[in-house]
Protein backbone atom coordinates (compact mmCIF):
# COMPACT_ATOMS: atom_id res chain seq x y z
CA UNK A 1 0.00 0.00 0.00
CA UNK A 2 1.67 3.21 -1.16
CA UNK A 3 1.56 6.56 0.56
CA UNK A 4 2.23 9.87 -1.13
CA UNK A 5 4.33 12.65 0.35
CA UNK A 6 4.34 16.17 -1.08
CA UNK A 7 7.53 17.80 0.13
CA UNK A 8 6.45 21.43 -0.17
CA UNK A 9 7.69 22.63 3.22
CA UNK A 10 9.61 25.76 2.29
CA UNK A 11 8.05 28.27 4.69
CA UNK A 12 9.12 31.40 2.86
CA UNK A 13 8.77 30.34 -0.77
CA UNK A 14 6.21 27.55 -1.07
CA UNK A 15 7.14 25.58 -4.18
CA UNK A 16 9.37 26.95 -6.93
CA UNK A 17 10.02 24.01 -9.26
CA UNK A 18 8.66 22.66 -11.50
CA UNK A 19 5.65 24.86 -10.73
CA UNK A 20 5.62 28.13 -8.84
CA UNK A 21 3.17 28.46 -5.99
CA UNK A 22 4.29 30.44 -2.94
CA UNK A 23 1.37 29.01 -0.94
CA UNK A 24 2.01 25.31 -1.63
CA UNK A 25 2.35 23.20 1.48
CA UNK A 26 3.36 19.62 2.07
CA UNK A 27 1.72 16.61 3.58
CA UNK A 28 1.28 12.87 3.67
CA UNK A 29 -1.61 11.19 1.89
CA UNK A 30 -2.93 7.67 2.30
CA UNK A 31 -1.81 7.10 5.88
CA UNK A 32 -3.78 4.85 8.20
CA UNK A 33 -3.36 3.38 11.67
CA UNK A 34 -1.65 0.42 9.97
CA UNK A 35 1.32 2.50 8.87
CA UNK A 36 4.52 2.72 10.90
CA UNK A 37 7.33 5.27 11.04
CA UNK A 38 9.07 3.17 8.37
CA UNK A 39 6.16 3.68 5.97
CA UNK A 40 6.42 7.42 6.60
CA UNK A 41 10.17 7.34 6.03
CA UNK A 42 9.74 5.45 2.76
CA UNK A 43 7.01 7.85 1.63
CA UNK A 44 9.35 10.76 2.46
CA UNK A 45 12.15 9.32 0.32
CA UNK A 46 9.73 8.51 -2.49
CA UNK A 47 8.28 12.03 -2.28
CA UNK A 48 11.74 13.49 -2.82
CA UNK A 49 12.42 11.11 -5.73
CA UNK A 50 9.01 11.83 -7.31
CA UNK A 51 9.59 15.58 -6.94
CA UNK A 52 12.91 15.18 -8.76
CA UNK A 53 11.10 13.21 -11.48
CA UNK A 54 8.51 15.99 -11.70
CA UNK A 55 11.28 18.57 -12.28
CA UNK A 56 13.16 16.26 -14.64
CA UNK A 57 10.08 15.84 -16.83
CA UNK A 58 10.24 19.55 -17.67
CA UNK A 59 13.77 19.23 -19.06
CA UNK A 60 14.72 18.15 -22.58
CA UNK A 61 14.97 14.36 -22.55
CA UNK A 62 18.36 14.20 -24.26
CA UNK A 63 20.53 12.58 -21.61
CA UNK A 64 21.00 8.88 -20.99
CA UNK A 65 22.20 9.32 -17.40
CA UNK A 66 21.80 11.76 -14.54
CA UNK A 67 24.38 13.05 -12.08
CA UNK A 68 23.36 13.66 -8.49
CA UNK A 69 25.10 15.46 -5.64
CA UNK A 70 24.36 17.16 -2.34
CA UNK A 71 23.44 15.95 1.12
CA UNK A 72 20.62 13.64 0.08
CA UNK A 73 22.83 11.92 -2.46
CA UNK A 74 24.78 10.35 0.39
CA UNK A 75 21.84 7.97 0.84
CA UNK A 76 22.18 4.88 -1.36
CA UNK A 77 18.46 4.22 -0.88
CA UNK A 78 17.49 7.67 -2.17
CA UNK A 79 19.90 7.44 -5.12
CA UNK A 80 18.42 4.06 -6.09
CA UNK A 81 14.87 5.43 -5.81
CA UNK A 82 15.81 8.35 -8.06
CA UNK A 83 17.27 5.94 -10.64
CA UNK A 84 14.13 3.80 -10.43
CA UNK A 85 11.84 6.86 -10.79
CA UNK A 86 13.74 8.35 -13.72
CA UNK A 87 14.36 5.02 -15.40
CA UNK A 88 17.95 6.12 -16.05
CA UNK A 89 21.30 5.45 -14.43
CA UNK A 90 22.07 7.89 -11.63
CA UNK A 91 25.72 8.68 -11.06
CA UNK A 92 26.99 9.98 -7.74
CA UNK A 93 30.52 11.37 -7.92
CA UNK A 94 32.44 10.48 -4.77
CA UNK A 95 34.13 13.88 -4.57
CA UNK A 96 32.82 16.07 -1.78
CA UNK A 97 34.02 19.22 -3.58
CA UNK A 98 32.20 19.12 -6.92
CA UNK A 99 32.20 22.91 -7.29
CA UNK A 100 35.98 23.14 -6.92
CA UNK A 101 36.44 20.11 -9.18
CA UNK A 102 34.35 21.85 -11.86
CA UNK A 103 36.41 25.02 -11.57
CA UNK A 104 39.68 23.06 -11.88
CA UNK A 105 38.40 21.18 -14.93
CA UNK A 106 37.20 24.42 -16.52
CA UNK A 107 40.60 26.03 -15.92
CA UNK A 108 42.41 23.03 -17.44
CA UNK A 109 40.35 23.41 -20.61
CA UNK A 110 40.63 27.21 -20.61
CA UNK A 111 44.40 27.19 -20.13
CA UNK A 112 44.93 24.52 -22.77
CA UNK A 113 46.14 21.69 -20.52
CA UNK A 114 43.40 19.55 -22.08
CA UNK A 115 41.43 20.18 -25.27
CA UNK A 116 37.88 19.49 -24.14
CA UNK A 117 35.80 18.39 -21.19
CA UNK A 118 35.11 14.98 -22.71
CA UNK A 119 38.79 14.11 -22.21
CA UNK A 120 38.31 14.41 -18.45
CA UNK A 121 37.39 11.04 -16.98
CA UNK A 122 36.88 10.41 -13.30
CA UNK A 123 36.33 6.85 -12.10
CA UNK A 124 35.55 7.90 -8.54
CA UNK A 125 31.78 7.54 -8.73
CA UNK A 126 28.95 5.22 -7.79
CA UNK A 127 26.41 4.24 -10.44
CA UNK A 128 22.83 3.30 -9.54
CA UNK A 129 21.09 1.37 -12.30
CA UNK A 130 17.28 1.58 -12.56
CA UNK A 131 15.19 -1.49 -11.87
CA UNK A 132 12.59 -1.94 -14.63
CA UNK A 133 9.91 -3.34 -12.31
CA UNK A 134 10.39 -0.52 -9.78
CA UNK A 135 10.31 2.01 -12.62
CA UNK A 136 6.88 0.73 -13.68
CA UNK A 137 5.63 1.02 -10.09
CA UNK A 138 6.96 4.57 -9.79
CA UNK A 139 5.29 5.55 -13.07
CA UNK A 140 1.96 4.58 -11.49
CA UNK A 141 2.80 6.29 -8.20
CA UNK A 142 3.85 9.42 -10.10
CA UNK A 143 0.36 9.65 -11.63
CA UNK A 144 -1.13 9.68 -8.10
CA UNK A 145 1.51 12.19 -7.00
CA UNK A 146 0.53 14.60 -9.79
CA UNK A 147 -3.19 14.01 -9.21
CA UNK A 148 -2.85 14.96 -5.52
CA UNK A 149 -0.63 17.93 -6.41
CA UNK A 150 -3.25 19.27 -8.84
CA UNK A 151 -6.12 18.74 -6.38
CA UNK A 152 -4.20 20.52 -3.62
CA UNK A 153 -4.01 23.75 -5.66
CA UNK A 154 -7.61 24.59 -4.72
CA UNK A 155 -6.88 23.86 -1.06
CA UNK A 156 -3.79 26.09 -1.07
CA UNK A 157 -5.79 28.94 -2.59
CA UNK A 158 -8.85 28.52 -0.32
CA UNK A 159 -6.69 28.26 2.79
CA UNK A 160 -5.44 31.80 2.15
CA UNK A 161 -8.99 33.14 2.35
CA UNK A 162 -9.44 31.71 5.86
CA UNK A 163 -6.10 32.63 7.42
Amino acid sequence: MSNIFLKYFSFLYGERAPFKNPFASGGFFGLSAYHTKFHILRASYEGIALSLLDCYNYLPQIYSKVYISGGGSESNILCQMVADCLGKPVIRPLSKELGIDGIVKTLKVGLGYIKEFSSIHDDSQTVFMPDRICNQKYKQLYKLFIEIQKKMEGFWENRLKIV
